[in-house]
């Protein structure tokens, strides 16, 4: 909780990936800590070390992957439509939101922000993420996280839950700046070695 707001962070890690397969259960070590974690694990102690998030939702198409949602992680199966190649973010995002809510009657109250959290940026760490949601309550504003050149790196999305779902946009969004050498985003095989 921020300032009175609920923080959801959203886990997104389906099973197929063309270019590297079973990225998300793949151990990824470290290179400054020497901790070897799975992808799916990294996420996850991300978002228990942050001090705002309340609740960790693993969305996921895979019993594999859903295995690593121990409490206090909630698992979410998410539907073969949203798992594959053609499936975006937004529509990823919008599942978990309202799936975590049934009928009006919140399983788990719906949160004032949430955090978009990929499993592919493993240099990621609660700090970021703790920044991004700093910024975003102070601002109100949608942020993203970026390399020093201003592009995104994938390792975050930060928004208010209204905002988001006014539009199921994650443009028009303010940058967290991230350094270069910890803006890796796992898209290949040859990416582990990084």
């Amino acid at each position: 909780m921020i300032s009175g707001k609920s923080v959801l962070a959203i886990i997104p890690a389906r099973e197929g990936s063309k270019r590297c397969p079973e990225k998300n259960w793949t151990l990824y070590k470290n290179k400054s800590t020497g901790e070897i974690f799975t992808l799916v694990e990294w996420a996850i102690r991300h978002a228990l070390a942050s001090k705002y998030i309340d609740t960790i939702c693993l969305s996921s198409d895979s019993d594999l992957i859903l295995a690593f949602a121990k409490p206090p992680v909630i698992p979410l199966r998410r539907p073969a439509y949203l798992s594959s190649d053609y499936a975006t973010s937004e529509a990823v995002i919008a599942h978990a939101l309202y799936s975590l809510t049934t009928l009006g009657e919140p399983t788990v109250p719906l949160h004032d922000l949430f955090c978009l959290l990929q499993p592919t940026s493993p240099l990621r760490t609660a700090a970021d993420i703790d920044a991004c949601l700093e910024l975003c309550n102070r601002t109100g504003n949608r942020i993203t996280s970026t390399n020093p050149s201003r592009q995104r790196n994938g390792a975050l999305y930060v928004s208010p839950t209204t905002h988001f779902l006014s539009d199921l946009s994650l443009e028009r969004a303010e940058h967290y700046v991230m350094p270069l050498e910890r803006s890796l985003d796992i898209d290949l095989p040859s990416d582990f070695s990084r």
